[in-house]
């Protein structure tokens, strides 16, 4: 019996040695996750002591990992008009990388070097180390970086500090950490989410198909840190194209997504009481006038400096439709926000009889029209050719209608004289 009893307990001490020994790349990314977690989910950690850098290794926890889904929609190069770049056509072009959201003023990426830390730092336009590029990897679609010494951007990890990963400059080619998901955030435009396809973590106490999750990189100070993806501000990166871009062309495409509203109407009032036996000449004097405006609005997920000398004709509104054939339109400032006062004259002459009071009434419909657009720019130093989207928001005018009345100083009695259109 005793024997028995020795052999149940010596099975049961391997098989739980066992156990320990499988569970123990878990266990090691629990760590991780705690770690970081206890660092405030940043990671953040001072590098004073930390080693060197190495690169990271394949997670284990890929098994329980969804397929990676390729968000980054950069199938081809755009060549047609009526659409807008993609992240495909800003491939090799100079990019700052900039965190929209931070506790400082550290917001660009900045390269210290081959087997460096990429931190944040204040915007230096004369330092080449706040240059990047992205490019594509062939068949994965993935999106790689890499620093103006064409090094590429990668997740690894400090000797000294291995359950923390952090951003640097590898100084190989080898892919693992590499990899990037450019995810464009509809709530922080313009700008992108960028998840790595090898940092990986989970929810819960042990990782499973549907909690193991890419993680995402932030900002914190002048630190990059890797964490879950939280939809934050300092998680949200935007990609400012370097260059000096004017405008060629302006599309608009008057489809489906082109609409007109109307809003209340400009109504201004005009009144001259005539207390002689005689009959006056007079001309109104209304005084004020409606405006029209106009407003583009860039919708890409990139920016880029654009000249704003350009002027642009602009919709307008025609037997209740919108007419983009534009070449008698009013010009207005590309990239500003503008109104100009109605150029027609409101003002009329009347006859005002005896012992009468007139009272005119000028009406104007206004229309709130939303068009929008493909903007062609091309680099004045290199001749690279950009395509941005946007929407031209306007308000248009139509016919001026006229009322007048006269009401009677001696009766009180008032009546219709007149409604034309000016």
């Amino acid at each position: 019996m005793k024997k028995s009893f020795l052999i149940i307990l010596s099975a049961f001490i391997l098989l739980n040695s066992c156990q320990k020994e499988i569970i123990s790349p878990i266990q090691n990314e629990k760590e991780m996750l705690s770690n970081a977690q206890a660092k405030g989910q940043a990671g953040v950690v001072d590098t004073a002591g930390m080693g060197a850098i190495i690169p990271i290794e394949e997670s284990p926890l890929k098994k329980y990992l969804k397929l990676f889904p390729n968000q980054s929609l950069i199938t081809t190069k755009n060549t047609t008009l009526s659409y807008p770049s993609t992240l495909y056509d800003l491939k090799d072009l100079p990019l700052n990388i900039v965190v929209k959201g931070n506790t400082t003023a550290d917001r660009f990426f900045t390269s210290q070097g081959t087997n460096q830390e990429v931190l944040l730092a204040p915007e230096n336009s004369n330092n080449p180390h706040q240059r990047f590029k992205i490019g594509i990897m062939p068949l994965t679609g993935y999106i790689y970086i890499k620093n103006v010494e064409d090094k590429l951007v990668s997740a690894g990890v400090y000797t000294n500090n291995p359950n923390v990963d952090i951003l640097y400059v590898k100084d190989n080619t080898n892919s693992i950490g590499a990899m990037w998901n450019f995810i464009e955030s509809y709530q922080h435009k313009p700008g992108y989410t960028l998840q790595n396809a090898d940092v990986l973590g989970f929810d819960g106490p042990e990782p499973t198909i549907g909690n193991v999750y890419n993680k995402v990189i932030g900002g914190q100070a002048n630190k990059i840190y890797f964490g879950k993806n939280f939809n934050q501000l300092n998680q949200t990166f935007e990609l400012r194209v370097i260059g000096d871009y004017e405008i060629q062309n302006i599309e608009y495409l008057n489809d489906a997504r082109a609409t007109i509203t109307q809003i209340p109407d400009f109504i201004v009032n005009w009144s001259y009481s005539n207390g002689s036996s005689v009959q006056q000449s007079m001309t109104t004097n209304f005084g004020s006038k409606a405006s029209k405006t106009s407003n583009f609005s860039e919708q890409n997920s990139f920016s880029l400096k654009v000249s704003t000398s350009f002027k642009a004709k602009v919709p307008f509104l025609a037997s209740g439709s919108i007419e983009t054939e534009v070449g008698s339109s009013q010009s207005y400032t590309y990239g500003q926000s503008e109104s100009s006062e109605d150029t027609r004259t409101y003002d009329f002459p009347l006859l005002v009889p005896a012992k009468t009071k007139v009272t005119a009434t000028a009406k104007v419909a206004k229309f709130k029209l939303n068009v929008p657009y493909i903007a062609t720019l091309r680099d004045k130093n290199t001749g690279y050719i950009l395509k941005v989207a946007g929407v031209w928001e306007g308000v248009d005018l139509t016919d001026i209608d006229v009322t007048v009345n006269e009401t009677s100083l001696v009766t009180g009695v008032t009546t219709l004289k007149a409604q034309f259109k000016k």
